[in-house]
């Protein structure tokens, strides 16, 4: 059920509340007000509505309708004007038009005629003091509130008027600055310069009446509760007789050796009001309690206030015309006044600026040794331990979520880089510092420490895990990452430069296949140990100590540059098995048996995949000399078999898979799960292990069946990777250094093939 109440004018121009709506009611046109009620039919608050709407939510079944009292719509009742006083303002009318303003003009604006509501109650026919004349309305209660300023204005003697840039601002605790509150600002136009600070102020109050209101949420302000300020926060009321506007739209002219000051009617004058400090919380909190949807009845900020308040008459000369009451209410007559209102931080002896604290003196020193100290410590480089130069850029960021080998075999499925659907929004922190570089620049890229902050889950995570805490990367927390950056040198031993987009795309792209296939990969032997276990629970392999070991998550950003991110603050590397040939690199320590373990599966991927792919070059980035530190597999490459042709960019070294079977050695781990001997390994070798036993998992995985044309196809699907590039069209700077390891130049890369539904990115390039 919706109230309707009479129809009003709009002082200024508002939008209709109706959602289906939204019509611009313009100024002085007129509008109707609504209080709609929500499902349990409680009264809401008051909404605007245009003519249309209005005869919508009239017809509406269910609608009551209220017929206000204009006595009531102030929230009080006006009195009546005496006859001397109506006659007062005419005649002061006359004057000013007829002795100022020869030509007509008059600064009085004549109230004119306001539409009255159809539906309202007629007014009964009496000759009662009491009652209002004919014609009256609120507006005239405005009459005697700005006696004053219409009188100075007559009396001015010339028409110096300008336009003044008006707000309502407060000034938090600590700052110097104060901040505008809500949409409160206004152009007042024709405003005489000669005003003085208090006319002035009442000027600005009745231009900005509707603002507060609106604001303010209905607060009922008072004059008292601001401070007139003018430029650089300059608190006008300190000198009340002088006109704050004069020195601002006075300019000093020189002529034939006579300076004169010149009035400027095109300079625009600024003044605002401040809201007291000890009154902003008691705002703040009243704003707060509205958007919260307690009544205005209900609200008890004004109750929060050490001070007492006084019930007054309303007063015409100097304060607003009080506010709408909350309906069903009862409102006296007056308005709450603030009294001795005392801020404990601001100092009553003297012109102490809000914004500043009285410290108390401290007699005791802290002694001049820890002083020195302290101040010994603000050097620069104690201070900032960073020699290079921040980067912040935001971009597009997608995770690279591997697949189980399984579905990459027997289904469709296949690396797809889509940035404009999967990718999300991030922010990408980059030091250009020599000192970030994890290691030397290698022969196409870098890899150093930097940080992301994710602004939005990727949408390939909503199945990754159950619990948006297990995310590889949290959103809106700043995770420390390592980036990997392509770059070329236009000769050898020159400097390293950032390609072109398409060279540096098809480059990191390519990096993200090969994590993307080398991850699932990975996998397989893990799941033969598994099946082996439960298939054979007392064996020997069950008393194996199995390293955990697993690939980084890997992903790519585009923005300024495009990279390679993988999660961790890594600081060093270890290779186990190099690109180059099968055998491990690391013979002793606590590595060793993380690269048997690593040799055994390169065997079993040999054995699952019918031997037409493993992954090698296995290296890890070491966090602690903790065996669980050797375990974080990083940057592998793929080797596959000659026939599928060149899947894997430049680590696919054809020639080294096929002499795997001849120089690998099986180890404990290959005859303990029973794999098959290769051409240049033997299972007579025993089988030494540990006193302590691993837990094997307790999930039953089956043996994976090899299907060879089924592997063939999900590998050559590589070579069609779908990629959908984020357009941009900046890069990075490129880090110069000279003396560096040679490096081939752009031609030489070769880039993945792209789809045709691929589009080309714009971008500068810095060759």
């Amino acid at each position: 059920m919706d109230e309707i109440m009479p129809l009003i004018t709009a002082p200024n121009a508002m939008q209709c509340s109706r959602p289906s709506c939204q019509i611009q009611i313009r100024a002085n046109e007129p509008y109707q007000t609504i209080r709609p009620r929500d499902a349990n039919g409680n009264i809401l608050g008051i909404s605007i509505v245009c003519l249309a709407c209005f005869k919508h939510y009239e017809n509406k079944q269910g609608t009551l309708r209220r017929t206000i009292p204009v006595d009531d719509q102030v929230g009080f009742r006006l009195p009546v004007p005496t006859p001397p006083l109506i006659n007062d303002i005419c005649q002061q009318n006359i004057d000013a038009s007829r002795i100022v303003y020869q030509g007509g003009k008059s600064p009085v604006q004549a109230v004119g005629l306001q539409l009255q509501n159809p539906y309202a109650n007629i007014a009964p026919a009496t000759t009662e003091l009491s009652t209002q004349p004919l014609g009256y309305n609120p507006n005239h209660a405005s009459y005697g509130q700005h006696r004053d300023m219409v009188k100075k204005l007559a009396a001015g003697g010339r028409g110096e008027v300008v336009f003044v840039n008006t707000s309502i601002r407060y000034l938090l605790e600590g700052q110097s600055k104060p901040k505008q509150l809500g949409m409160t600002s206004e152009t007042l136009k024709n405003v005489p310069v000669h005003l003085k600070p208090d006319a002035l102020k009442d000027w600005v109050m009745k231009g900005l009446a509707t603002h507060i209101w609106r604001d303010t949420k209905e607060y009922p302000y008072s004059k008292d509760d601001f401070t007139l300020c003018g430029p650089g926060n300059v608190q006008l009321e300190r000198y009340p007789e002088d006109p704050p506007l004069y020195d601002q739209c006075f300019k000093m002219v020189t002529k034939h050796g006579v300076t004169n000051r010149v009035f400027n009617p095109g300079q625009r004058g600024e003044v605002f009001l401040l809201i007291k400090p000890e009154i902003y919380p008691v705002y703040r909190r009243w704003i707060d309690e509205a958007l919260d949807g307690i009544p205005r009845g209900q609200r008890t900020a004004r109750a929060h206030i050490e001070a007492e308040a006084m019930v007054s008459q309303p007063n015409f000369a100097t304060g607003p015309i009080p506010p709408v009451p909350e309906w069903g209410g009862s409102v006296d007559a007056g308005r709450m006044s603030l009294l001795n209102v005392k801020h404990p931080l601001v100092d009553e002896d003297g012109p102490t600026r809000p914004s500043k604290r009285v410290t108390p003196m401290n007699e005791e020193s802290l002694g001049r040794d820890a002083v020195g100290d302290a101040l010994r410590r603000s050097e620069l480089k104690k201070v900032s331990g960073s020699n290079g130069t921040m980067i912040s850029a935001r971009g597009i960021f997608l995770p690279v979520v591997p697949l189980p080998w399984r579905e990459l075999v027997k289904g469709s499925g296949r690396l797809e880089l889509d940035y404009e659907t999967n990718g999300c929004e991030a922010i990408l922190r980059i030091q250009e510092d020599k000192h970030q570089l994890l290691d030397k620049p290698g022969a196409f890229k870098t890899a150093e420490l930097a940080s992301i902050t994710l602004l939005e889950i990727p949408k390939q995570w909503d199945e990754l895990h159950d619990h948006p805490t297990e995310h590889p990367i949290l959103v809106s927390r700043r995770t420390p990452i390592v980036l990997k950056r392509h770059f070329i040198r236009k000769q050898r031993g020159g400097p390293r430069l950032t390609p072109s987009k398409e060279i540096e795309s098809a480059f990191l792209e390519g990096e993200a296949n090969v994590a993307f296939y080398a991850a699932s990969l990975h996998q397989l032997p893990y799941d033969h140990m598994r099946a082996y276990l439960d298939q054979h629970p007392d064996s020997v392999a069950s008393k194996l100590q199995i390293p955990e070991t697993r690939m980084v998550h890997v992903e790519l950003a585009t923005g300024p540059t495009l990279v390679v991110t993988s999660k961790g603050k890594q600081k060093s590397w270890v290779k186990y098995i190099s690109n180059a040939s099968p055998v491990p690199l690391v013979k002793d320590g606590p590595a060793r048996d993380v690269a048997d373990f690593l040799s055994y599966c390169q065997h079993a991927q040999w054995d699952k995949t019918d031997g037409q792919a493993i992954v090698s070059d296995y290296q890890v980035v070491v966090l602690s000399k903790s065996l669980g530190s050797f375990t974080m597999l990083s940057d592998p490459q793929i080797l596959t078999h000659p026939d599928l042709g060149q899947i894997f960019a430049d680590g696919n070294i054809g020639s080294l898979f096929e002499e795997f079977p001849l120089l690998h050695k099986c180890n404990k781990f290959c005859i303990a799960f029973d794999l098959k001997p290769l051409r240049g390994s033997s299972n007579d070798q025993p089988i030494v292990v540990s006193d302590e036993e691993s837990t094997p998992s307790s999930t039953p995985l089956p043996s994976l069946a090899t299907h060879k044309k089924n592997l063939l196809d999900s590998l050559k699907r590589t070579k069609n990777l779908v990629v959908t590039p984020a357009e941009t069209d900046e890069h990075l700077p490129a880090v110069h250094e000279e003396n560096d390891q040679p490096m081939p130049s752009a031609a030489e890369l070769k880039p993945l093939r792209r789809s045709s539904r691929t589009r080309k990115p714009k971008q500068k390039s810095y060759m």
